[in-house]
């Protein structure tokens, strides 16, 4: 499969192989109204762009994306988000809806974080910030 473009390069980089199904999961989240998506949503986005996409593979390519570095899997309860910002960001959550949105500007800190348990490191820590409504 050939071509230069940015997504293929971004691919390459990652040292992911070429295939029509990551070229299309990696543009279908760049086409995405939003940084954060499920495998449902991606799944419905990927119907409304004909690319023709089952649900499986989507599951395989967006684990392996964020296996790699290219997108963040936020796991909460069964769900799964997938975060195509690569900045370095935390996140709020809307439990009654689900929907996980970037918290903007400066980020919280992390302080006193624990030493990992033997025979592992610390990867990365995730702030979610819970939100809840309040009344009017």
């Amino acid at each position: 499969m050939g071509g230069h473009g940015p997504d293929e390069e971004l691919l390459r980089r990652a040292g992911i192989r070429l295939t029509r199904q990551r070229l299309a999961v990696v543009r279908l989240l760049r086409a995405a109204p939003s940084s954060h998506l499920t495998v449902d949503q991606a799944h419905a986005l990927a119907q409304e762009m004909g690319l023709g996409l089952p649900l499986a593979t989507l599951y395989n390519v967006l684990n392996d994306l964020s296996k790699r570095g290219i997108i963040r899997r936020i796991g909460f309860g069964e769900r799964a988000t997938y975060c195509s910002n690569q900045a370095d960001h935390h996140h709020f959550l809307d439990p009654a809806t689900g929907v996980l949105s970037d918290i903007p500007g400066r980020q919280p800190g992390v302080v006193d974080v624990p030493e990992a348990p033997e025979g592992t490191e610390i990867d990365g820590v995730d702030i979610i910030v819970r939100l809840r409504r309040t009344k009017p």
